[in-house]
């Protein structure tokens, strides 16, 4: 148990700008990794919320953030006997405005952090004390790890939809309203046919649609279903590391490869298949199999509700209660209904099931692998942490952590902004395969 001297040090390290150095960022949170001493802080990051939109975080009919993600990973991902065991731990804690300040600046300064790589260089949202603690899952090796004598394997991967996603009808319709401008689509080999049964994955769209706005100069190889599928498993780790995109990296002692022999993938295939974790994300991927455009329709129904004072609360009190009283079977029922448009508590069943399944396809999937590991390592397996496990491949025993982090549960706001960006990347498709 910490005490109270413990809680004191931690604050003031968790709020020393020369204690973290930035090592990601995503499109909402900065995220920065500790470098201090502290052992308690010694395996944490802080995720810090971005400037780039405030507009979203002061919406009315937002529910509370903290309250909305606790409620996601505690009542709905925790229950799951095996997801579980990997998720990333974390706490919300305060940080001071000279911290937050400071930090800022040096966002800014090429020679403090390199974000070259970040199409949107935004800073940090200076209105928002409140941080994310998280665990570490990041590539790079730990203070006891000999990487003379070892090799530390770290693996990342953001595997994406393996589901049916439908194409939007707006999207249909164009097909059919434009017949003759869509010649080449129409006439290309079962082109048609696979694209409006919904064959494709939501990936392969996306990717084509990048391309298609010059976003992308080559097509991935990579299809989240051959992940999801032990037999193909190995395969689309493989199309993972030879497309150097960032759905999927590997590392060596903190260096990228690029060029892996098959072994170590199927290594890192054996690994994946034994711990269970894909069949758990895959679990939570397919929870609610509705189409967005039914669940946008749902939504609408409740949202004018949302923006009305005197009724907002009664419909946070029924998220609360679907949360609170969350049982997957049940509620994987309840979030398929074809529910009563007039029953609000049907509605929100459907649309909270929906929201899981979306933010399950966001997960990003981290494995670290330590070989030659000691008898003592060995002897005190039971005692290793929660995520943590010695497996064998070929007779040779493993060190294992695997984690789950991009916890955060997507928000119901944002259904709308979906519904665009799907059916811009569905059009975008045909007009890309009419056009090549």
């Amino acid at each position: 148990m910490e005490t109270q001297k413990q809680k004191v040090n931690i604050s003031e390290e968790l709020n020393d700008p020369d204690q973290w150095t930035y090592y990601n960022e995503g499109n909402n949170n900065i995220i920065l990794r500790y470098i201090g001493s502290n052992n308690i802080l010694s395996s944490k990051i802080l995720r810090i919320r971005k400037n780039n939109n405030v507009q979203y975080y002061t919406d009315p009919t937002l529910f509370p953030l903290e309250e909305y993600n606790k409620l996601f990973i505690e009542k709905v991902f925790m229950s799951h006997p095996i997801l579980s065991k990997y998720l990333q731990e974390f706490e919300y804690v305060t940080l001071t405005q000279e911290f937050l300040k400071i930090i800022d600046s040096r966002l800014n300064d090429s020679k403090e952090c390199d974000r070259s790589k970040i199409n949107s260089l935004s800073t940090l949202d200076l209105s928002c004390p409140s941080a994310m603690l998280a665990t570490n899952f990041s590539s790079q090796p730990e203070p006891t790890d000999d990487i003379k004598l070892q090799k530390v394997i770290s693996f990342e991967t953001k595997p994406k939809s393996g589901v049916v996603e439908y194409v939007p009808t707006s999207v249909k319709s164009y097909i059919e309203q434009n017949e003759s401008e869509l010649q080449n689509f129409n006439t290309k080999q079962d082109m048609k046919e696979k694209f409006i049964c919904n064959e494709f994955t939501k990936y392969h769209i996306m990717q084509v649609s990048r391309k298609y706005k010059g976003k992308l100069n080559n097509l991935s190889k990579y299809c989240p279903r051959d992940f999801f599928n032990k037999e193909s498993l190995s395969k689309s780790l493989r199309d993972l590391i030879d497309d150097r995109q960032i759905y999927g990296r590997l590392f060596m002692n903190g260096e990228e490869l690029f060029e892996v022999e098959d072994d170590l993938l199927y290594l890192i295939s054996d690994f994946l298949l034994e711990s269970n974790i894909i069949n758990a994300v895959f679990d939570f991927q397919k929870f609610c199999m509705h189409s967005m455009e039914y669940v946008l329709d749902c939504y609408n129904k409740v949202a004018k509700y949302l923006l009305d004072e005197t009724t907002r609360e009664q419909h946070f009190d029924i998220i609360r209660r679907i949360f609170n009283n969350f049982e997957f079977a049940k509620n994987n029922e309840l979030a398929n209904q074809q529910c009563d448009q007039n029953n609000q508590e049907q509605l929100w069943n459907v649309i909270i099931g929906y929201l899981i399944s979306a933010t399950a396809k966001d997960f990003t999937i981290i494995m670290r692998i330590v070989d030659k590991i000691s008898q003592e390592d060995i002897d005190n397996k039971h005692q290793s942490l929660k995520n943590e496990q010695i497996l064998t491949y070929k007779g040779q025993q493993y060190k294992v952590r695997i984690g789950v982090i991009d916890l955060e549960g997507k928000m119901y706001t944002k259904l709308p902004v979906y519904m665009k960006e799907a059916e811009e990347a569905y059009l975008n498709f045909v007009k890309y395969q009419n056009e090549n």
